[in-house]
């Protein structure tokens, strides 16, 4: 039914737009096993895919990382695209007044 499609799609972008990726690509996913094409749903769960391995990537890298600058490098660069991931305002916060 397109009106059950629409209110799955809009439920995925209302996760997304709150920074809930997970959240949106799970709902996503369950759209897209409904249908294989709606509106931009499949772009949007592969770039949340992305955004979360990224993210994971980076983070591990900035906690594994002895060194300030190159862990706040790190952090900040998950903040552009996720900057409600996990602590890293928090981090970032600290990293900053630390520096100065």
């Amino acid at each position: 039914d397109g009106e059950q499609l629409r209110l799955i799609y809009e439920r995925a972008l209302t996760f997304e737009h709150d920074y809930l990726y997970q959240r949106a690509l799970e709902v996503y996913d369950e759209l897209l096993t409904r249908v294989d094409y709606y509106e931009d749903s499949r772009a949007r769960r592969e770039t949340l895919a992305s955004y979360i391995k990224n993210a994971v990537r980076l983070y591990e890298e900035a906690g594994s990382s002895s060194d300030a600058e190159a862990e706040l490098s790190l952090l900040r660069q998950i903040e552009i695209f996720w900057p409600e991931y996990l602590d890293i305002q928090d981090r970032i916060t600290s990293l900053e007044k630390a520096s100065n």
